[in-house]
C-alpha cells in the first residue's frame, strides 16, 4: 500500500501474530487493509480514520485501545467520546460484542470496561465544548474520538490534547479519531489533518508541539 514501508509492513504482521493475543486470548483480530494500518502506524501521535461509511471504523478505535492492554497494563488508562449520549450507547453496545471476551468487565454505572491487570477504558459523551472543562487535571495515555466530524468546533479536542499524559512514562500515548464524510465540523476536521492536500492519506504531518498527525483512509469492503 502506498505510504507504507517494509518496516511497516513488518510490525503489521507482528500486531497480527503477537501483540493482539495474550494468555491464549484473542483480543482483537483487525481486518486487512486500513484497521491493520491503524494498529501499525502507534508511533504517530494522533490519527484520523475516515472517510467512507461503514469500514469497521468504531470496531478500529476499540481495537486499538485494546492492543496495548496486555503492554501497559494498569497503566493504560483511555477515554472514547461521542457527541451525545444515544451515539454512545452505539459505542457500548459495539464494545460488548467483543470486549467481554478479551477478560474486560463492564460497570455500567462508571460507563468504565476495567481488566484484570488495572487496564480502563471510560466511555464518555461531550455535547457541548465547555464539557471538555470537566476533564481538567486528568491524566489519559489514550483518547478516542468516534465521529469528530459531529463537531461544529474543535474546541472540545484542543482542550483535551492537556489530558494525555502518563505519569507512568507511556511512550505510546495517542489520540485516535474517526470520522464519516460531510458533518458539521467537517471543515475543521479536513484542515486538521490536511484531507484536501492529501486526499490518499498516509502522509504525516509534522508539529512544533511534536504531536504529529496523519489521516488514514477506511475503505469498505
Amino acid at each position: 500500500m502506498k505510504g507504507i514501508t517494509s518496516t511497516n509492513k513488518g510490525l503489521k504482521e507482528d500486531i497480527g501474530k503477537e501483540v493482539l493475543r495474550t494468555a491464549n486470548r484473542l483480543l482483537f483480530s483487525p481486518q486487512p487493509g486500513p484497521q491493520t494500518d491503524l494498529l501499525a502506524f502507534k508511533a504517530v501521535p494522533e490519527v484520523l480514520f475516515g472517510g467512507a461509511r461503514g469500514g469497521g471504523k468504531t470496531a478500529a478505535l476499540l481495537g486499538d485501545f485494546v492492543s496495548d492492554v496486555p503492554v501497559y497494563k494498569s497503566h493504560w488508562i483511555g477515554v472514547l467520546f461521542r457527541r451525545t449520549y444515544p451515539e454512545l450507547e452505539e459505542v457500548i453496545r459495539q464494545s460488548f460484542e467483543f470486549y467481554p471476551q478479551t477478560g474486560a468487565t463492564y460497570n455500567a454505572n462508571e460507563k468504565m470496561w476495567k481488566w484484570g491487570n488495572g487496564a480502563k477504558l471510560y466511555l464518555r459523551y461531550i455535547a457541548h465544548p465547555r464539557d471538555a472543562t470537566n476533564y481538567q487535571g486528568h491524566a489519559f495515555s489514550w483518547l478516542g474520538w468516534d465521529e469528530l466530524g459531529n463537531w461544529a468546533t474543535d474546541e472540545g479536542y484542543q482542550k483535551l490534547i492537556a489530558t494525555l499524559r502518563s505519569r507512568h512514562n507511556v511512550p505510546l500515548k495517542r489520540i485516535r479519531a474517526t470520522a464519516n464524510p460531510g458533518g458539521i465540523g467537517h471543515g475543521w476536521v479536513k484542515d486538521r489533518f490536511q484531507i484536501g492536500a492529501h486526499p490518499e492519506g498516509y502522509k504525516i504531518i509534522e508539529t512544533e508541539s511534536g504531536l504529529n498527525r496523519m489521516f488514514i483512509p477506511s475503505k469498505v469492503k
